[in-house]
């Protein structure tokens, strides 16, 4: 409506993703130079004043991409359609590239403009082949680069001249290398980072490629993340690769540090959306808030999933302490307004109308617009935007996102964490003793190999994660055999079926050459849950004060187990998830 009245030029992006409803409120204004609305909502009868320099705009991608509609047709003709096609002819963008180098000169003092206009304009060619013949991505798609991806290429390229103070040659293949691998799996991204080394980056050697430049600014104001230097945040830095109590929080192997690096490159080279992609329990999530922590940033989380709405990105109205009515900002207007670091986790699990709706603010405009307060939001410098997902393809609920909003990320590929790695990880990171370390790996390695029927689309992981590794290994046993124990009740007392149950219970006698009877942990006269249970019958009045429904609890085998699985997660301090009927919980409620 303030368009309206005051004669401001509007644009509807993604019109075709608005609903019925929305569309049909817009005919009025598409009828003819003259057409107006009438707001009935607010019991107006008469239609607003159309200003004469009032001008409507709409875009849409073709409705052959995922998530997009066709615009009705009795809608759509209302229109004065202009096909806008993509952007192919050598020419046209050599004129775009060109503006990219304005100012740029080489360390010979010159820049032999035409040369390396022509030069970047045949790499992004010759990317865009191999893209549609033989790349893809980490989900198994041929990867899609536009002229959006171009541009970023060639705007980092700049950044990292000006702000990193890069020569021109490294600072061109960076921005290539941080625009076209980002989305690839391992095979593909090497054979375009074997191309832009060849056609970008001759006579660059690789130490001269991980060597830092002189600090930007003064010494307080950036920080280290070799060979980049990023921007310091208000917030308290914490090297989490420090150990504390013989531990550390995140542990720097080399496919960590990889990934840290090339996630610097991202925050370094602009302020881009960046999406990190890979298998669970990669480190999606930890490598950005290792990052925001040692950088002094803080960083929040919006945890998606398939209820998510909108209103959790911006905010809602809600009542004061007096009773008022007042908008209280969401997650995401937080962070802009006060420079946070914001991770979208599980970003394929929103719905594709919360997604859409960040479109404004991540263009390269980067603005969020609050319709509530009808507030423009501009992000605080310090903001960044990270999202994380699992590939669509692999895990199962996880939807393909649309190629176009997929195409305002920078990509990053975070694979799976080496076997040898992950000894590392669980030496440092657990203080587990290595030979108990190398047994918990090659289990996961054996039950990675197994498919279970409960978890089938979790494909590999169905039986067991990183993150159930982390968790065995910190549960601090001293013997092999109370170590096998542990593992199958983390891993086998979870399962549904027995025959998964004794799979996982054989995997893990084998590896560790012991046996694993659970019968005697959880049902002897000496197990805790039958100890605690026999106690809160008698006189001893410490067990009932602690737990003070113990004493209507019946010793039965099945509640003599869950007495038992409760109290080691409690002990480690660890979530517990009961499944199973109403009484079930009922009785678990009890013991807690």
């Amino acid at each position: 409506m303030d368009a309206l009245q005051n004669g401001k030029w509007i644009l509807l992006d993604e019109i075709n993703l608005a609903s019925s409803e929305t569309l049909q409120r817009l005919s009025g204004l598409l009828d003819d130079a003259n057409g107006s609305v009438v707001i009935t909502e607010r019991g107006d009868s008469e239609a607003i004043e159309r200003h004469p320099n009032f001008r409507l705009f709409a875009a849409m991608n073709p409705a052959t991409d995922i998530g997009k509609k066709d615009l009705p047709l009795s809608m759509r003709s209302r229109f004065t359609e202009i096909f806008v096609d993509e952007l192919e002819d050598p020419v046209e963008l050599r004129l775009i590239a060109a503006q990219y180098f304005t100012g740029v000169v080489t360390s010979s003092g010159k820049l032999e403009h035409s040369d390396i206009v022509m030069k970047t304009i045949e790499v992004y060619i010759k990317c865009r082949r191999l893209a549609e013949k033989s790349l893809t991505d980490s989900a198994g798609q041929r990867p899609r680069y536009t002229l959006r991806t171009l541009c970023r290429a060639l705007s980092a390229a700049r950044e990292l001249i000006f702000g990193q103070k890069f020569s021109f040659q490294r600072a061109l293949l960076e921005g290539f290398e941080l625009a076209f691998e980002g989305p690839l799996d391992e095979v593909s991204r090497k054979v375009v980072k074997e191309f832009l080394s060849g056609a970008l980056g001759k006579g660059l050697s690789a130490k001269e490629i991980d060597r830092p430049a002189r600090r930007p600014g003064k010494n307080d104001d950036f920080v280290l993340v070799k060979p980049f230097w990023i921007g310091v945040g208000p917030a308290e830095r914490i090297d989490w690769t420090r150990k504390t109590v013989g531990k550390a929080k995140f542990v720097l192997t080399p496919s960590a540090k990889k990934n840290v690096r090339s996630l610097a490159r991202a925050v370094a080279a602009g302020p881009w959306n960046v999406l990190l992609e890979g298998p669970t329990s990669a480190g999606k999530t930890t490598v950005v808030e290792f990052l925001a922590a040692y950088c002094g940033h803080r960083c929040l989380r919006i945890n998606n999933h398939e209820h998510t709405d909108v209103q959790e990105y911006t905010g809602f109205y809600t009542s004061d302490s007096s009773g008022k009515f007042r908008f209280k900002d969401g997650i995401l207007v937080e962070a802009l307004r006060n420079g946070y670091w914001l991770i979208l986790d599980e970003l394929n699990l929103a719905p594709s109308e919360v997604l859409e709706s960040l479109n404004r603010l991540l263009d390269d405009n980067r603005e969020l617009f609050i319709p509530e307060t009808n507030e423009v939001i501009r992000p605080h410098p310090n903001f960044r935007l990270f999202a994380t997902q699992n590939p669509s393809g692999v895990y199962g609920g996880r939807k393909p996102l649309s190629r176009a909003f997929r195409n305002r990320f920078v990509e990053l590929h975070i694979g799976d964490i080496p076997p040898n790695e992950m000894i590392t990880i669980l030496e440092a990171r657990c203080a587990c003793p290595s030979s108990h370390a190398k047994l918990l790996v090659n289990t996961m390695n054996v039950l990675r190999q197994r498919r279970s029927s409960s978890g089938l689309f979790r494909g590999k992981d169905g039986l067991i994660t990183p993150r159930d590794l982390l968790r065995w290994a910190e549960r601090q046993s001293i013997s092999k055999t109370d170590l096998a124990v542990e593992g199958y009740m983390l891993l086998g007392e979870r399962l549904r079926e027995e025959k998964e149950k004794e799979l996982v219970r054989k995997t893990i006698s084998e590896q560790f050459n012991t046996d694993i009877n659970t019968e005697n942990v959880y049902h002897s006269d000496q197990s805790w849950s039958r100890v605690a249970l026999h106690k809160s019958r008698g006189d001893n009045t410490s067990v009932t004060s602690v737990c003070p429904s113990m004493h209507q609890v019946a010793s039965t085998k099945a509640m003599l187990r869950l007495v038992h699985l409760v109290k080691r997660c409690i002990d480690q301090k660890e979530p517990v998830l009961l499944v199973g009927e109403s009484m079930i919980f009922l009785s678990s409620y009890d013991i807690l």
